[in-house]
């Protein structure tokens, strides 16, 4: 792996006999606990990073109303977790969206077009202190499906990513993006946060290391030569596979993060 962006985050991990993701740790249903529990499961599996996603529709949001009114309890917690990670050496990227929405969910905030430049210069003023880098959302690819659709373009994606850039100062930017090249375009910024085309749960396993290597190797094709290429989600299960994935996608040139431990 080489710079300017470096780490081995872990996109899931193993909790109480299931598999939990790392962006919603500070969401609806998180604890104490869980969130301790990543933290132990990635000094085990010597993971330095982590992906906190501020916003799904669903499941998590830091406002009382989108751009209008923070949650303070929530943001509290939300920051006491950040500070802990941050002092521990961690290396946070945050995720401002989820893609593609929830058209009933109880935190709404995909289709407020008008209010999405404030929250990124606002998030930005709070958390650049703490970020590693930033992605303007998880699955941005996504914009096209139903009810993201309503709202977002592939264009908006773009200068979503440009406006972060702007706000996010000398910290990289991109977004994690099921990337399909010969589909569309690159989402821009300052590295390619790909998410592998096999499910990460039911089909990763299935997957020889070469497999995918050859998967990235592919999408590396459609980038400038040496652009930096973070591979966050590729395999959720706590496998030998997996394991076998993480090492020889380090070993890529042009790879700078491996979403899964190593070890």
């Amino acid at each position: 792996m080489s710079v300017p962006l470096q780490i081995n985050n872990s996109f899931f991990f193993p909790w109480r006999g299931g598999i939990e993701s790392s962006l919603y740790l500070c969401g609806d249903g998180g604890s104490d606990e869980q969130r301790q529990g990543y933290i132990d499961w990635s000094k085990a599996h010597g993971c330095d990073g982590i992906i906190l996603c501020l916003h799904n529709e669903g499941i998590m949001s830091l406002w009382n109303e989108y751009g209008r009114s923070v949650n303070m309890a929530k943001f509290n917690t939300f920051m006491a977790y950040v500070r802990r990670l941050h002092g521990l050496g961690a290396r946070i990227t945050f995720a401002l969206y989820d893609f593609p929405g929830d058209e009933s969910g109880q935190y709404p905030c995909l289709r407020y077009m008008d209010r999405h430049a404030g929250v990124i210069r606002d998030v930005c003023t709070a958390l650049n202190p703490y970020a590693s880098a930033y992605l303007l959302g998880i699955e941005t690819n996504r914009w096209r499906e139903q009810p993201a659709r309503k709202w977002w373009t592939r264009q908006y994606v773009l200068e979503g990513v440009q406006a972060l850039k702007h706000y996010a100062g000398l910290i990289p930017v991109g977004s994690h993006e099921q990337w399909r090249p010969e589909v569309e375009g690159f989402v821009g910024g300052d590295f390619c946060c790909y998410e592998a085309l096999a499910h990460p749960i039911t089909q990763a396993d299935g997957v020889t290391p070469e497999a995918l290597c050859a998967e990235v190797r592919n999408i590396q094709k459609y980038l400038p030569p040496g652009f930096p290429v973070w591979v966050a989600e590729f395999n959720g299960n706590n496998s030998e596979r997996a394991r076998e994935q993480a090492r020889a996608l380090a070993e890529l040139p042009g790879v700078v993060g491996v979403g899964g431990p190593l070890k």
